[in-house]
C-alpha cells in the first residue's frame, strides 16, 4: 500500500498507521488515544472528496471494524472528524451513524459520506433522536423525507418541515396534513411552510386557529383563479376517496332531497328534521349538498 507517502504532512509508512488502528483497543494511556486521534485527523485533512486511492479506501474499512473496541469519548471525537471531513470514509460513517446517539448525530447531521439508503436505514432502526439528527441536514432528499414522517414523531416532522433544505413531494405533504388533523403541534409549521399544496390547506383551514386561517387566505391571495380552482377540486376528490362508502339508505334519502329541492322546500327546519333520522345518512346528504 503506497499513497500516504504523497500527502503533504510527513507521514510514515502506512503499515504502523494501520497498525495502530487495531491495536487501539488495548492502547490505554492519554498518549495512545492522542496518537490515534492524529493519524486520522491526518488522513482527513489530506484526504479529497473524489480520491480514489486505494489506501484512503483500506484505512476506511479499517477504522470502522475496529471502531466498536473504542471508547464512547474516542468514538465520539473520530465521529466529529468524520462529520466534517469531504473524504469518502463511508463505512465508518455509516458505522457511527447508528451508535450511540452521542456518536451518531454529528455524523447524521453533517457526513456526507451517508447515502440516502444509509439514512433511511438508520430511521427505519434508530431512535426518534436519530430521526431528529437527520432532520438537521442542508439537503433531505424526498424519500428519506417521506420515511421520516413515516417513523418520526411529532417534534420530527415538526423539525423537518422547519428545515428549508428539506425537498417533500406532495404525498408526503398529504401524509402530513391527515396528522395535522389530530395534531396542533404540526398546524403553524404546515401552514408556514412554503410548497405545502392549497388543496391541503383548505382541508386544514377549520382546524387551525385564526391567525393561522389568515396566513392561509394571505396564501390564497397570491394564487390565481384557475390554481383555487384546482385546489378546491383536489379536496373535493379526497373528500370523495374517504367517503366513497355510502350507507345501504343513501339512494332513498338523496331522492328525498331532490325532491324537497325541487319544491324549493329545502330550509333549516327540514335539514334539522333530517338531522334528526338519522346522523350518518344526514351526514352523507349534507356532503353531497355541499360538494
Amino acid at each position: 500500500m503506497l499513497g500516504f507517502t504523497r500527502w503533504a504532512i510527513k507521514i510514515p509508512s502506512p503499515a504502523p498507521r494501520f497498525a495502530l488502528l487495531t491495536d487501539f483497543a488495548n492502547e490505554t494511556s492519554s498518549e495512545g488515544r492522542r496518537e490515534l486521534l492524529r493519524t486520522v485527523t491526518d488522513v482527513l485533512l489530506h484526504a479529497k472528496h473524489d480520491d480514489t486511492d486505494t489506501d484512503l479506501s483500506a484505512f476506511d474499512e479499517i477504522l470502522s471494524a475496529v471502531a466498536s473496541d473504542y471508547s464512547k469519548q474516542v468514538r465520539i471525537e473520530i465521529a466529529r472528524l468524520i462529520a466534517g471531513s469531504l473524504a469518502p470514509f463511508s463505512h465508518t460513517a455509516r458505522r457511527f451513524s447508528l451508535d450511540e446517539i452521542e456518536v451518531a448525530e454529528p455524523t447524521l447531521k453533517q457526513s456526507r459520506a451517508l447515502t440516502e439508503a444509509d439514512l433511511i436505514d438508520v430511521i427505519t432502526r434508530k431512535s426518534q433522536n436519530h430521526l431528529l439528527a437527520v432532520t438537521a441536514r442542508s439537503d433531505i432528499s424526498p424519500n428519506v423525507s417521506h420515511a421520516l414522517v413515516e417513523h418520526g414523531d411529532d417534534p420530527v416532522v415538526v423539525a423537518l418541515l422547519e428545515n428549508k433544505g428539506a425537498r417533500i413531494t406532495d404525498a408526503t405533504y398529504e401524509a402530513v396534513g391527515v396528522r395535522a388533523h389530530e395534531s396542533s403541534v404540526l398546524h403553524a409549521p404546515f401552514v408556514g411552510r412554503q410548497g405545502v399544496p392549497p388543496n391541503l390547506l383548505n382541508e386544514i383551514y377549520l382546524k387551525v386557529e385564526p391567525k393561522l386561517r389568515q396566513e392561509i387566505l394571505q396564501k390564497f391571495e397570491h394564487l390565481s383563479t384557475e390554481e383555487l380552482d384546482a385546489a378546491f377540486e383536489r379536496s373535493r376528490n379526497r373528500l370523495s376517496e374517504t367517503y366513497l362508502s355510502v350507507p345501504d339508505n343513501y339512494d332513498a334519502a338523496q331522492q328525498r332531497i331532490d325532491a324537497v329541492q325541487r319544491c324549493d322546500e329545502l330550509a333549516p327546519p327540514l335539514l334539522i328534521a333530517l338531522l334528526r333520522e338519522g346522523k350518518v345518512r344526514a351526514r352523507h346528504s349534507s356532503w353531497h349538498l355541499a360538494s
